[in-house]
């Protein structure tokens, strides 16, 4: 064997131990965020059967607004953990499956970006059309409103898309290489 292949062998074998607890660790952290996720849904409920009040339409938005948060941070946690996974297998990680699930991801940034500027509270004064106004509108309004730019997003879903089309690429060049050998 060749002092190459040796390395190629070696460098093999901690990856696959490394996606090993990798696989769990993300599996961990999934679970923290679904109980994240009930907790807040608890706390909610609570909050509504203490006050017998609906909420207004601009808390369901940001409530709405939140939950995509988890759902996000849950689907990066999934897709992380499929990769780990197939790693620590000792398959390859670069897959056209693993490559649409980091596009869904990037997609839900972008959900999470839209949905974040139309829950927020300066959104209706700065989007007046004559008399009907889009949007929610709010008391707590300025003179000068301010739409929030949900800069985390937006970094988000360009890493993401950039990922997706890598890892696609890594899996049409381990398609092509597997076919050589």
């Amino acid at each position: 064997m060749t002092k190459s292949m040796q390395k190629i062998g070696e460098t093999l074998a901690k990856l696959e131990v490394l996606g090993s607890r990798l696989s769990v660790l993300f599996s961990i952290m999934f679970v923290l965020v679904c109980m994240s996720v009930a907790l807040f849904l608890l706390l909610e409920a609570m909050d509504f059967a203490g006050t017998g009040e609906l909420p207004n339409l601009a808390l369901i938005m940001q409530l709405i607004s939140t939950l995509l948060d988890f759902v996000i941070y849950g689907a990066m946690l999934l897709v992380m953990r499929s990769i780990a996974k197939d790693v620590a297998c000792g398959c390859s990680p670069f897959t056209i499956a693993h490559a649409s699930q980091i596009r869904v991801v990037a997609w839900l940034f972008v959900a999470g970006f839209v949905l974040g500027i139309l829950a927020s509270p300066g959104f209706v004064s700065v989007v007046d059309a004559g008399g009907v106004h889009v949007g929610l509108a709010s008391d707590q309004l300025t003179d000068y409103p301010i739409v929030p730019i949900d800069v985390k997003s937006v970094v988000g879903a360009v890493v993401c898309f950039s990922l997706s089309s890598v890892w696609k690429y890594g899996a049409l060049l381990q398609a092509d290489s597997d076919d050589y050998l």
